[in-house]
């Protein structure tokens, strides 16, 4: 299969769902033999039981022991929970397209339930929701610009990296609609920033609705068969160091196993993971002069000379499977990543077995700081055609953030913004639990303005080159600061 952005088991299950819309496979039609699907894709019989076992939790296959998977589903039988509740509704006066980024089926269907929940709470109204790159991130481009481009974007949405949609004034100001400070005082402060319009005016064009942040993964099994048997309470940049050795050491005397997992930048993505190795006690910021300060920093190239002489030393994965070789236990330590791998642990049914850890400090830092990422809301102006959307579509994000039911439908690890709201990292140990939430509160957010795109496309073209050792830090950060700024002078009005 070709590489794509998104992990293994997730591609082969949309692919899947894709069979069953265009009629492929029909209901009730049996799925290969899980030996079949793996040849068939390329991948292990895990990672097929991953994509299976995500299929079966919303019901689209059901799973016969000793028979086999068959499609529960045709492409003309597969009702959302809002097109359930239809019959109880009479018409709604207003139907409004509510966006979301590809994420797993449990993501979806959480939305399309509160959606229905909305309705039976405004009946008049029928949100609608749509994934805007059903395909994944498989070219590297933004669904949002390229709805916006075409005049069709959703009336809402959820997304990341929004700057360059405000910058184009695509988004709605929303401290200006009534109730926003009765919003916003629920949630933690994180959660409301503001970005640049076109005028570079700083208005508050999205709402955060969960955070995430970068942690260094151990796998302590893997490390006791290299040898490593005493597994410090803190992991610091020289320890890291030594095991990195250890770690690719022993990998290479066994085929199919790896010292490391780290993700290798594809234009603008895995890049952000980086960044609370690259820099210092300055960090994010929502103009182009704090990233490049962040590029000229010693900081920075100290940081990237460690990051690639762990991938030197440490016989990293292969790109696009480390998440998964990393749950299989194939590889020693992921250097920094969300909660993903607790989450495709999961979902291929396997016991997790790795220790959690914030990421090393660089030297000058009192402690590490993290990077926070989030998922934010917005209004789309150009998806909203009079005063009567306007009024739905903010009404609609209100009942998002009042509603805290919402987070224990979520099957994730990010942390919700609203205060005192439930969420699956309830489920973890204590420990864990308040490592992540500290990292969240202490983390800094990640860069967003104008064309940080392209700017992330260029220095992730140069990141790679270097994680790969092909250049030198120095030249890495030479060349992006220089193509950038030429890239910059093109764009620029």
């Amino acid at each position: 299969m070709e590489k794509q952005y998104s992990p293994q088991y997730i591609r082969i299950k949309n692919d899947i769902l894709r069979k069953i819309r265009e009629g492929v496979l029909s209901k009730d039609a049996r799925l290969p033999p899980e030996r079949e699907l793996a040849e068939e894709y390329g991948v292990s019989r895990i990672t097929i039981c991953g994509a299976l076992r995500e299929l079966a939790e919303t019901g689209t296959i059901r799973k016969i022991r000793g028979s086999g998977s068959y499609v529960n589903c045709s492409c003309a039988d597969s009702d959302s929970p809002d097109e359930l509740f239809e019959p109880l509704f009479a018409p709604a006066k207003l139907i409004l397209r509510h966006g979301m980024l590809a994420e797993s089926p449990h993501m979806l269907l959480r939305m399309q339930i509160l959606a229905a929940l909305f309705r039976v709470e405004n009946p008049e109204v029928n949100v609608k929701i749509e994934v805007v790159n059903p395909e994944g991130f498989s070219d590297g481009s933004d669904p949002y610009l390229r709805r916006i481009g075409s005049g069709t974007p959703p009336a809402t949405g959820e997304f990341f990296f929004h700057s360059d949609y405000s910058a184009m004034n695509a988004l709605v100001p929303l401290e200006r609609l009534s109730g926003f400070e009765e919003v916003t005082k629920k949630l933690c402060p994180a959660a409301v920033f503001k970005t640049l319009d076109v005028s570079d005016s700083e208005h508050v064009h999205a709402i955060a609705t969960r955070m995430n942040s970068r942690f260094l993964f151990v796998n302590p099994d893997f490390l006791a068969k290299a040898g490593i048997r005493e597994i410090p309470d803190e992991v610091t940049n020289g320890i890291l160091d030594e095991w990195c050795s250890i770690l690719g050491a022993y990998s290479r005397r066994n085929p199919g196993n790896y010292g490391l997992a780290m993700l290798i930048p594809r234009r603008w993505s895995n890049i952000v993971d980086k960044f609370p190795y690259l820099w210092g006690n300055g960090a994010g910021g929502i103009s182009l002069e704090a990233f490049l300060n962040m590029l000229s920093s010693d900081t920075f190239l100290s940081g990237l000379s460690r990051l690639r002489r762990w991938r030197e030393y440490g016989n990293p994965a292969p790109s696009g499977e480390e998440e998964e070789l990393f749950a299989l236990g194939k590889c020693g330590v992921f250097i920094s990543t969300t909660l993903r791998p607790w989450t495709v642990t999961r979902n291929i049914c396997m016991k997790r077995s790795f220790r959690l850890y914030r990421i090393p400090s660089s030297p000058g830092q009192a402690e590490s700081i993290s990077v926070l990422g989030n998922f934010s809301v917005g209004i789309f102006r150009s998806g909203i055609r009079n005063d009567a959307e306007m009024e739905a579509a903010w009404k609609w994000l209100r009942f998002l953030f009042g509603k805290r039911s919402q987070y224990q439908l979520s099957c994730d690890f990010d942390q919700p913004t609203l205060l005192g709201a439930r969420s699956y990292l309830e489920t973890l140990p204590d420990s864990e639990a308040n490592l992540i939430r500290n990292a969240v509160r202490t983390a800094r957010p990640q860069f967003d303005f104008k064309y940080l795109r392209p700017a992330f496309s260029v220095f992730g073209r140069e990141l790679s080159t270097c994680l790969k050792g092909e250049i030198t830090p120095q030249t890495c950060a030479s060349n992006a600061i220089m193509k950038i700024g030429e890239l910059f002078g093109n764009l620029q009005p």
